[in-house]
């Protein structure tokens, strides 16, 4: 005699309904973040902690002449990097060694934002004076030259 058949297997619930597509949802934090209650890194304060703080380039492609800082403030406790403190090579290592960590002085800016020196301060508000009171003098390096005249036996 044989077995008897096993039996059928229960069907599969019927899919809850698309409750989220299309619709926004809320996050956790958003109200906290719309209203300003939210803490983020830079509003905690930690006991004998330094804060620190990158000056960067403000044009796409220059040379640095010069850094200065404004000579009424207090600089003792704030500790300035430049190209010259790096240890070793001043190079970030991606594909190829071409990029450096910070620009050297009388060396080439080669995109806005480019690191030109560092700051910490065992306190946030020095470092935070301190770039408000820091000056680079670049002079502006053109990315390519343009011809005014096209020469019509050379177009396509």
């Amino acid at each position: 005699m044989c077995p008897p058949p096993a039996p059928a297997p229960a069907p599969a619930p019927a899919p809850a309904p698309l409750t989220t597509v299309g619709r926004s949802v809320p996050r956790r934090e958003g109200a906290d973040k719309v209203t300003g209650r939210a803490r983020y890194t830079d509003d905690l304060t930690i006991p004998g902690a330094w804060y620190g703080k990158a000056i960067r380039s403000t044009v796409p492609r220059g040379r640095i002449r010069s850094i200065t800082f404004d000579p009424l403030f207090d600089s003792e406790r704030v500790v300035v990097v430049t190209a010259d403190d790096i240890p070793g090579d001043n190079v970030v290592h991606l594909i190829r060694d071409d990029q450096p960590i910070l620009a050297t002085r009388g060396g080439e800016v080669r995109h806005r934002e480019e690191p030109i020196l560092l700051l910490a301060a065992p306190i946030g508000a020095p470092s935070r004076r301190r770039r408000a009171t820091s000056r680079s003098s670049m002079r502006s390096l053109n990315r390519f030259t343009r011809s005014r005249k096209r020469s019509r036996s050379s177009a396509p």
